[in-house]
């Protein structure tokens, strides 16, 4: 797993950490010396106190690909793999076509236990996520509201043209960039939904396993280690139901995962 850091100028990092930040306890000066705190520990090879940093600035409410991607190597150099690759998950959640992280990512799986097939896709499923993975959320927005934009031209286009063969065809221009901008609003839905993690959870705790109820006493159906994703399903009390990548499902423990 590459040892690298996100590194950045001040005003960068600061605006990226404060970005994503809902309630921050921290002034921008105080979250900066966080982010260098840790980024020097990690530098001196004192990854818990690095991981603590950058623990402390998310407490705050700070969230940005790079303070997870940054805190995912501190987690993995601690042998902490479920930590680790649940914090590439979430840095992927933000920026799902980050080569750097998508390497980590597969750098880490390759560490874990479980080796879980996953079910095979159809052609037309196929077909969907690779469409979907061509561009990320944030680029599929943009272009919807160009072609939202669009609409709007022609709209007004149609409305005051002065002759019959104008307003013609701005009105089939008008149906057209409508249809293109509701299609582009679709994918950047769908692909939110694809790369998001928050129906998705990973196992921090090195053995977890899975019942047939959310119960202790019912039958186990299977055992997950530490580092692996689950979608989760529903809850009651302190179980999580929960599907892994070959169509499995089963009932565990809510403490010993974390969600993304």
């Amino acid at each position: 797993m590459p040892a690298h850091l996100k590194q950045f100028t001040l005003l960068i990092v600061l605006l990226l950490l404060a970005a994503g930040a809902k309630s921050a306890e921290l002034t921008e000066a105080q979250a900066l010396g966080l982010f260098e705190k840790g980024n020097n520990a990690y530098k001196a090879k004192d990854y818990a106190a690095a991981e603590q940093a950058y623990l402390e600035l998310m407490n705050a409410g700070y969230r940005s690909k790079y303070l997870y991607y940054n805190l995912s190597n501190a987690a993995f150099k601690q042998g902490k793999t479920g930590m680790a690759i649940l914090n590439l998950e979430r840095a992927k959640s933000l920026d799902p076509l980050d080569e750097d992280i998508n390497f980590n990512l597969r750098m880490v799986y390759a560490h874990t236990v479980d080796k879980i097939e996953p079910l095979p896709l159809l052609f037309h499923e196929r077909w969907w996520r690779s469409l979907l993975t061509r561009l990320d959320p944030d680029r599929w927005a943009w272009f919807s509201v160009i072609a939202a934009w669009m609409a709007c031209i022609a709209g007004v286009a149609y409305l005051f043209a002065p002759r019959v063969t104008l307003k013609r065809n701005a009105f089939f221009l008008l149906c057209g960039t409508v249809a293109l901008s509701l299609a582009l609003i679709l994918m950047t839905v769908a692909s939110r939904s694809s790369f998001g993690g928050n129906d998705a959870a990973v196992i921090l705790s090195s053995e977890a396993v899975a019942k047939s109820s959310p119960e202790s006493k019912s039958t186990t159906l299977f055992i997950l280690h530490e580092g692996t994703k689950v979608e989760l399903e529903e809850s009651v009390q302190e179980w999580t139901k929960v599907r892994i990548a070959n169509g499995n499902v089963g009932w565990i423990e809510s403490r010993l995962m974390e969600r993304i």
